[in-house]
């Protein structure tokens, strides 16, 4: 057994031998290594290229007398980290671990890998200051080759062109003395420049939820008073809303940060009452569907979106058959185009907010019945926030929307007034998802 154990000892000297070795690796992955590496060797800390050459290698182990240098490089969330030999900056040993998402750091190495990491490092070697080829040392001028070749006596007796062939041999040596270009060796950990940080863009979110919304319509200058107001108070609505970044499935580069958004809501349950007590069906419909893109700034996300948009408003005849009251029917059509943000604030909170215009390009009832020749604007706007928990995202948004009219009547035309005002709020809980 004890003979067991001495030739265990000897077998693992190499890996167990105290010595120097360079660490160039990023924040998230380096204590790891350190703890891997343990107490086994000293470590330096150092900043190479990202693609270290032999020279480079060789030149920055001299420096520190290290016999190897390991080296942590992140690409495609993956960390590959090499070990390279101090004498040579030939590969010792390989292999790579996957990256935590976002920044969080690598907890561990794997056991496999460590031993895998000790043995190479073992194996390294600290680099020679003297070169390969030494020239002849100068006390032994008797075993030059010119002396070798000549077979004559009568070259013996001339030393002159021996020396002068020696003259130029000490300025060899004090180039090939030079010492070689110095790395930068720091003990302070040093992140390379190209690597790949922040969390994984958002792919796809959709929630579901409760609106409530109310609404109402007057018209300015209605000389007649042939027009009547309208006002709903508070009305409930199915809330359904989705964005989409198709990219974000295959890349965290620009192709993840374009994609579509869309919402929808339906009114329930609701009616409008007339001053004698008249109930009248009531129904309100909201559609969107657009290109969306987000631009990070920092923790704030620009938003801009093009797209198009659907809302209607009717009423229709009592149930005891009583007139429906003259209140115009609408169904706006809307190209719209907007700018919304969205901006991290602390930990799982972010507050969304945006604005857009609505340009109608149809507006239904009112125009074909009441005004033709009228002209119409919209506007919508929302502010509000949402928490994450886990892949579980609750939102909480209020709403603006608005469309004013100039219904420019004329004389002989069956409802005069001058203007018009319809807009409403509303408040909206979701809860869904986030991949």
């Amino acid at each position: 057994m004890r003979a067991l154990s001495l030739w265990l000892a000897l077998v693992s000297l190499p890996v167990l031998a105290k010595g120097t070795v360079l660490l160039d690796a990023p924040k998230p992955i380096k204590p790891a290594l350190e703890k891997a590496l343990g107490s086994k060797v000293t470590i330096k800390g150092v900043s190479l290229s990202a693609t270290p050459g032999a020279g480079e290698v060789k030149a920055a182990c001299l420096e520190t007398k290290a016999s190897a240098l390991v080296t942590a490089r992140l690409a495609g969330g993956v960390y590959t980290v090499q070990v390279l030999n101090g004498a040579d900056g030939d590969l010792l040993s390989s292999f790579k671990l996957k990256a935590p998402p976002g920044k969080r750091p690598v907890k561990s190495i794997p056991k496999g890998d460590a031993t895998q990491l000790l043995q190479a490092v073992g194996k390294g070697k600290v680099p020679s200051a003297e070169p390969e080829e030494k020239p002849a040392p100068k006390g032994e001028p008797e075993e030059k080759p010119v002396a070798k070749v000549e077979p004559k006596p009568k070259v013996e007796p001339k030393p002159e062109p021996e020396e002068e062939e020696e003259a130029p041999k000490p300025k060899t040596k004090t180039k090939r003395n030079e010492p070689p270009p110095k790395a930068e060796v720091v003990e302070a950990p040093v992140e390379p420049s190209d690597e790949v940080s922040g969390d994984k863009p958002v792919a796809l979110r959709a929630g579901v939820g409760l609106r409530m919304f109310s609404r109402r319509l007057f018209f300015v200058d209605n000389i007649f008073a042939q027009l009547s107001k309208y006002r709903l108070g508070l009305g409930p609505a199915i809330a359904l809303d989705a964005e989409w970044f198709p990219g974000a499935h295959f890349t965290r580069g620009w192709g993840a940060n374009f994609g579509l958004a869309t919402s929808f809501d339906m009114a329930v349950g609701i009616s409008s009452v007339a001053a004698d007590g008249t109930r009248y069906g009531t129904s309100a419909l909201r559609f969107r569907l657009g290109a969306l893109a987000r631009i990070p700034v920092g923790p704030m996300e620009l938003r801009p979106t093009l797209g198009l948009g659907l809302q209607t408003f009717a009423i229709a005849a009592g149930a005891s058959g009583a007139a429906k009251p003259t209140v115009p029917d609408v169904r706006y059509t809307n190209l719209r185009i907007g700018l919304g943000t969205r901006t991290k604030v602390i930990g799982p909170l972010s507050v969304l907010a945006g604005f857009a215009y609505d340009a109608p390009l149809a507006v239904g009832e009112i125009r074909t019945a009441y005004f033709p020749r009228l002209s119409v604007g919209g506007l919508d706007a929302h502010l509000g926030a949402a928490v994450g928990f886990g892949p579980v995202e609750v939102k909480l948004l209020g709403d603006y929307n608005r469309y004013w009219y100039s219904l420019k009547p004329e004389v002989g035309d069956k409802y005069v007034a001058g203007g018009a005002l319809d807009d409403g709020f509303g408040i909206m809980l979701t809860v869904g998802f986030v991949l």
